[in-house]
């Protein structure tokens, strides 16, 4: 048996026109004079069930596996309220257990959603007043804004000001020079080693100390609590530069993930940049001077493009919306979404995500899914609702951590109470 590979070419050996639709690879099996007939092969066993459609094509686009694999981790619970709140101040899972063990305790509260890159709270609740929540929220120092339903978001602030990087620079200069001179003279409490403490603690320690009197008064022994502990156990031992070095290092591994949740953001909302702004949509037309209607398309924000319009998209396009092609044939880049190194063939009947690019070739596609709901958008809804939700390992991590902490600052407090007592030490 042999097999010989065609590709499609002009008559001539030249390569098609870029106006053209791609050449498909065809295998066309040659086989001797009398050969045997070879058994047809098995017919491949399906490996996703097809319940609810009959058609193969339509589950195995990469639309509708953004559509079954990417759905929102959970629904609303039944007969709730729901009210959204920016809280620029969240950024760390740290605050997210704050506002936990402050918010989840109360009456009529159902759940609570988080999204730190959105830097948003929602919460679910059966409460005439939202009062008291925003009330227990600015307790916390969170500073809540409540949003209202459906409005877009505003963006957040930058992860780190002018101000803040200055600050965070010259608190970590004062603590290495406190460092060195401590080392130098090798007087820990000397005045020049408290001033410069002192300073780096002003510049860099005011939201790690407040923080963790925040959670002392709610009984929360987070890791702002701890980091204040040690400071403060630092300074009454007279170890003044430790404990300054001590606070701009968690600050700047504080800036560090601020950073990374910015970029983690910016990533996020970089997906719906795929898809432009504008669409070519056919609009309807009075019959020119011999009764014949020509097609007229006008330019219009994909925002407010329909379901059942039709869109045109040329070469070096990208798609705006999610449609099926009805007329025409093209060759269509699917990597931002599928990853595939190679343009696919799109004919009538196949189905366009936005974001994708028309790498060679003239369609015309219907919208079947308008800008809110497209593949991209719902991509980034996906995303940011996954991270939203707390994983069993996290939650194991906070109910261990809810013993852990305590016992390890009770064993730390008995040792340093207990120790010298015990051992007759001075």
């Amino acid at each position: 048996m042999w097999r010989v590979i065609v590709q499609g070419h002009a008559p001539d050996g030249s390569p098609p026109p870029m106006s053209e639709p791609r050449p498909t690879r065809k295998v066309i099996p040659i086989r001797a004079v009398g050969a045997p007939i070879p058994a047809p092969p098995p017919a491949a066993t399906p490996t996703h069930a097809h319940d609810g459609h009959t058609g193969h094509d339509d589950c195995c686009t990469p639309q509708d596996l953004v559509g079954r694999g990417l759905s929102a981790p959970g629904a609303p619970p039944a007969d709730a309220a729901s009210a959204r709140y920016r809280i620029d101040q969240m950024d760390c899972p740290t605050e997210e257990r704050l506002i936990r063990n402050r918010l989840e305790p109360m009456t009529g509260v159902v759940r609570l959603d988080f999204n730190l890159l959105a830097r948003e709270l929602t919460v679910y609740h059966r409460l005439s007043d939202t009062g008291e929540l925003e009330q227990a929220l600015t307790e916390l120092g969170m500073a809540p804004r409540l949003l209202e339903a459906g409005a877009r978001p505003e963006p957040p602030p930058p992860a780190l000001s002018s101000r803040t990087r200055f600050a965070l620079g010259a608190a970590g200069l004062c603590a290495a020079a406190a460092e060195v001179v401590a080392w130098q003279t090798g007087d820990e409490s000397g005045v020049p080693v408290v001033v410069l403490a002192l300073l780096s603690l002003g510049l860099a320690g005011g939201p790690t100390l407040r923080k963790g009197w925040i959670a002392l008064r709610h009984f929360t022994l987070n890791i702002y609590f701890l980091m204040t502990l040690a400071v403060v156990g630092a300074m009454v031992i007279g170890q003044w530069a430790e404990a300054a070095m001590v606070v701009f290092l968690f600050a700047l591994a504080e800036a560090i993930e601020a950073l990374s949740l910015e970029r983690a953001r910016k990533a996020v909302a970089s997906l719906a940049a795929y898809a432009p702004e504008t669409a070519w949509v056919k609009t309807a037309s009075p019959p020119d001077g011999v009764g014949v209607a020509a097609d007229v398309w006008a330019e219009r924000p994909a925002q407010a493009v329909q379901i059942g319009q039709t869109i045109r998209v040329r070469a070096g396009e990208r798609v705006p919306l999610d449609a099926r092609v009805t007329a025409g044939t093209a060759a269509v880049d699917q990597a931002p979404i599928t990853g595939e190194s190679l343009p696919v063939d799109k004919q009538p009947g196949d189905p366009l995500c936005a974001g994708t690019v028309v790498a060679d070739g003239l369609v015309e596609a219907s919208v079947t899914a308008t800008a809110a709901h497209s593949t991209m958008a719902r991509m980034a809804d996906a995303i940011q609702q996954a991270q939203s939700q707390r994983a069993p390992t996290q939650r194991f991590v906070d109910r261990f951590a809810q013993v852990y902490t305590p016992a390890v600052v009770a064993v730390a407090v008995g040792v340093a109470v207990l120790g010298p007592v015990l051992t007759d030490a001075p």
